[in-house]
């Protein structure tokens, strides 16, 4: 999951901009239930994302794998999303933000929150996301080791389905984990600590966007020759890496294009309390 934040509207047009995109996601959407006042919908496309990739494994594999991989892909993967988005909506409202809800789409989560009050507060609320898949790896692996007989690894084998089920969910918050805060390309949350620490050595909007430019590309572009590599390689998630890797370069190029403007300070990585109060367009998605 990746973090966006709420636009400084300076126009009109800068508003209907801020929000065509995240509203556009929301038209395409169900409200499915409300968790401690936030809303959470689902994408449309979800439902079938999850099924097809599961069903692809009957290529690779048994029965078992696919429902192995129905039970990883579907309830495990997006309770796991959802909870790392509640982690930043408590956290936006720890720190004084609004909060909005919660999207989950194919490629992950998106929470609509507003403007962080200051880029502290605002680290804090990418920080949160991550954060929150170590109680979950912890309470996962204590299970692998009560359900496997005391241990916690695969090198003796798994004792039951259960062990290797908690251990698989272990993995995946492990590399959900590290993915988004170990890699500071935006729009990770790894890329909005990034810019948060720039803003907090009182380096420039515009500089700070160019530094988290020059940092993401090359990543994108490695991400994306590894999505490209699993795909000739057959790979069934690889086609997911290759979209997370286009999702992450245009949000880049939209940061380039508002810096080459000379309109870093607008973006929704740069907004702050020095900009005017909030309305409903300066409502900022994060995943």
């Amino acid at each position: 999951p990746y973090k966006l934040v709420a636009m400084a509207t300076r126009t009109p047009q800068d508003a209907q901009r801020a929000v065509d995109f995240p509203m556009g996601i929301l038209g395409r959407s169900f409200y499915v239930f409300s968790i401690t006042g936030i809303g959470v919908r689902v994408h449309a496309l979800l439902p079938v994302y999850t099924l097809v990739s599961a069903f692809s494994t009957l290529h690779y594999g048994s029965l078992l794998t696919t429902f192995h991989a129905i039970l990883l892909n579907g309830p495990v993967l997006w309770l796991s999303v959802l909870f790392h988005e509640l982690c930043h909506c408590w956290a936006a409202r720890y720190v004084g933000t609004q909060v909005q809800d919660i999207l989950l789409w194919p490629l992950g989560g998106l929470a609509f929150i507003g403007r962080s009050p200051s880029a502290c507060a605002d680290m804090q609320i990418a920080v949160a996301g991550p954060s929150s898949h170590v109680p979950q790896i912890v309470l996962l692996l204590a299970l692998v080791a009560v359900s496997n007989g005391g241990s916690m690894g695969p090198d003796q084998g798994f004792e039951s389905y259960a062990s290797l089920l908690f251990y698989s969910a272990a993995m995946l918050n492990l590399a959900m984990m590290l993915f988004n805060l170990c890699l500071p390309c935006y729009p990770l949350d790894g890329g909005r600590i990034l810019a948060d620490a720039l803003l907090i050595r009182q380096m420039s909007a515009s500089d700070a966007a160019r530094v988290v430019i020059f940092v993401s590309l090359p990543i994108i572009t490695a991400l994306g020759a590894y999505g490209l590599y699993g795909i000739v390689a057959g790979r069934a998630s690889a086609m997911l890496t290759c979209f997370i890797a286009l999702w992450m370069l245009w949000q880049t190029h939209q940061l380039w294009k508002v810096r080459q403007a000379g309109l870093a300070h607008t973006h929704p990585l740069f907004a702050n309390a020095s900009t005017p109060p909030p309305t409903d367009a300066d409502y900022h998605y994060t995943g």
